[in-house]
Parts: structure tokens; sequence; C-alpha cells
């Protein structure tokens, strides 16, 4: 369900279009997400879990303020569930095996 939950959200598809290596923090996807509906806790949770099963990648950087700030990048896993600008894509059969 969190990997259905973040395909609905599109957020393989955010995290692409930041750049193949690129990083994003927690506010950056948030910011992007087609609707403000999900709380930022709920959709750390959903990150987090899914960084544990290496569908995405997460990693810690020091801010200026010295508090660590999570971010969030594409998996070898997660990009074959972008759906922009990509001829095989797995997201629609990884939704409908959710269900």
């Amino acid at each position: 369900m969190a990997l259905k939950a973040a395909i609905l959200l599109d957020i393989p598809d955010i995290l692409a279009r930041a750049g193949p290596e690129a990083t994003l923090s927690l506010e950056q996807i948030f910011l992007k997400l087609p609707s403000k509906a999900p709380k930022t806790d709920y959709l750390q949770r959903i990150l987090r879990f899914l960084a544990v099963k290496n569908i995405f990648k997460e990693t810690a950087v020091d801010t200026p303020s010295g508090v660590k700030e999570w971010r969030y990048g594409l998996t070898n896993a997660s990009k074959w569930l972008v759906k922009e600008n990509n001829d095989f894509c797995l997201a629609p059969m990884a939704v409908m095996q959710a269900r």
C-alpha cells in the first residue's frame, strides 16, 4: 500500500524531474505533490518505509543550522516506476497488484 500511495502521489516522477542523481528533501517533495492533502509526517513514513525496502534512496544531510535533513532519490528499482519519458513503466502494474 505504501508503494501504491507513492505512485499515486507521483513521487517517482517528482524525483525523476529533479535529475538522475538528485535528492530532494521532504519539504521539496511535499511542495510538488499534486494534492496538498497528505500530511508531511505521513509522507515521511511512506518514504522512509520505501527507503528501507530500497525502493527509494535516503540520505541524511546536515543543514547549516546543524539539524539533519533526510533527502530522497531514485534507485534502480524506482526508476521503473517513473511514468514520464519512460517507454516501459511498471507503475500501472504495481498499482493494480496493490488493490
